[in-house]
């Protein structure tokens, strides 16, 4: 194993130090230990046999990479150089494509030594003659023509069209190469994932977004099939960019599927019907076409309008921050304190008692309600037998009360709150019963919610009827605060049926 195949590097950065680094113990062309160059050969599975000297050993080398043949080995290759640099390239033809492309954008003129292997390996001879600028620039366009190449194959074999039609069929592995070829990362990254982010670097004109010396092929291959003729020196990175976005989209629109012109849409945050059919929605990827012309621009997208809300967001937030804590204004004071006041005030904490419910109520929830306006059954004692022949008949109340009996049947009821009249067996507040100023008829004052559920024919949940009734409290327990008053009220139930059991 050689001494460098430890080193925390990915597949790329491990083939461009062996190729460009400026230590002479890890570079190739400079390194002069055969034993280390002997091992570097078998890690890539490379025979030794007849290696006679240095020269040799870094031809062999260098043929190796700048034909990819680590790319060609399957995963289960057993050679870990290989190994070490494969698993950053979809194919043999990319890692081709990438060696290319260091050895031409080098930093630094290589040397006359380093030149005469590189042209030896492209078979146009090792001879560098007496002029080393002449050979550099000619061994320099041998390397781009070759790359060129490289990029003409796979462009035929990966038209833009092909590739966003049948981008949804494509399995996550297919995904994970053709990712690979794009430079997009796609680690830990699920197949719809993938797809997206590959349909975004391609229709958004990504792939132009970096020089052409340091474009990966798949995106070198999107160029040269928009650019058939070189671009203008003078073009910014960003207009290249979005001239390769405008002339992808233009090529691609006539020929849009349905599917492929939605998600391009979406991709822009592009506003579309999903009722809408392909001609329509080429027509919507037109008119995003023109607005990238500038021929339309009051052309706003989604994505635009919700960048302007949140600058605008932003600025006002800003805004309060500065201005924050102001002083309060006298007018804003006296509303306050008119308000506040009116809250405290006599009538808004003024109480009445429901003579349904027996609770201290707020006056806004004091309400009156004739006898005749209701059931009277609703508001008997539970365990009240039925008086009329109405009552009696009715079998779904009987079987009520003997599901639910009040007392014990043992027990002596506690003395009725009304204890004589035609009201003397219903449990109500006698103190609540008034006289109508109007019909001078006897009307209950309770609060809307128990009117409510009376005349609905409903028991009111919190009535003394609903089995909340224990007669008067005695004077010891009186004083109970609203705590330990309901906890009590539990036990003086039991207790008193105790008592009148030993009795």
């Amino acid at each position: 194993m050689s001494e460098t195949s430890n080193l925390p590097f990915s597949g790329r950065d491990r083939l461009a130090c062996l190729l460009l680094s400026t230590n002479n113990a890890e570079n190739l062309f400079s390194h002069t230990n055969q034993r280390w160059l002997f091992e570097l050969l078998r890690g890539h599975g490379i025979p030794v046999v007849n290696m006679t000297s240095l020269e040799d050993s870094k031809k062999a080398l260098l043929t190796h990479f700048l034909y990819g043949a680590c790319g060609q080995l399957p995963d289960s290759s057993q050679l870990p150089e290989c190994q070490s640099i494969r698993h950053d390239f979809a194919n043999s033809r990319e890692m081709a494509y990438f060696a290319l492309s260091l050895l031409i954008s080098a930093p630094t003129r290589l040397s006359g030594f380093t030149l005469k292997i590189i042209g030896s390996v492209l078979g146009n001879g090792g001879e560098q003659g007496s002029d080393l600028d002449a050979f550099s620039s000619f061994i320099q366009s041998e390397l781009i023509n070759r790359r060129n190449t490289l990029v003409e194959e796979f462009s035929e074999t990966h038209p833009s069209q092909q590739v966003l039609e049948g981008i949804d069929r494509l399995p996550l592995s297919s995904l994970i190469s053709l990712a690979a070829l794009h430079g997009i990362p796609s680690k830990n990254c699920s197949a719809k994932t993938l797809s997206n982010t590959i349909t975004t670097h391609l229709v958004s004109g990504a792939c132009g977004s970096q020089k052409s010396n340091l474009m990966s092929i798949g995106c070198q291959s999107v160029v040269r099939q928009m650019f058939k003729a070189p671009v203008s020196d003078s073009m910014t990175q960003e207009e290249f960019q979005q001239m390769l976005q405008i002339r992808l989209l233009t090529q691609l629109q006539p020929r849009l599927s349905k599917s492929v012109a939605r998600r391009i849409l979406s991709m822009h945050n592009v506003e579309y019907s999903v009722d809408d059919g392909p001609a329509k929605l080429r027509s919507q990827v037109g008119k995003y076409i023109k607005s990238l012309n500038g021929k339309r621009p009051c052309y706003q997208s989604r994505q635009t309008k919700r960048d302007a809300e949140t600058e605008s967001r932003v600025r006002q937030s800003e805004k309060l921050k500065a201005e924050w804590p102001q002083l309060i204004s006298p007018g804003l004071k006296e509303k306050f304190k008119k308000q506040f006041n009116a809250l405290i005030s006599k009538d808004a904490l003024s109480t009445f008692t429901c003579g349904s419910c027996v609770e201290r109520c707020n006056m806004k929830q004091r309400t009156t309600i004739s006898f005749e306006e209701f059931d009277l059954k609703l508001l008997k004692s539970p365990d009240e037998p039925c008086n009329s022949a109405s009552e009696s008949e009715d079998p779904d109340l009987e079987s009520e009360k003997a599901k639910l009996p009040w007392l014990d049947p043992e027990m002596i009821p506690p003395p009725m709150p009304v204890d004589s009249g035609q009201y003397d067996s219903l449990l109500i507040d006698p103190q609540c019963i008034e006289n109508d100023l109007d019909s001078m008829e006897p009307v209950l004052v309770v609060c809307k919610g128990c009117k409510s559920a009376l005349k609905s024919g409903k028991v009111p949940r919190l009535s003394m009827a609903n089995y909340n009734y224990l007669g008067p409290i005695p004077p010891e327990l009186r004083d109970l605060s609203v705590v330990v008053g309901p906890v009590w009220a539990t036990k003086l139930r039991g207790a008193r049926r105790e008592q009148l059991a030993s009795e």
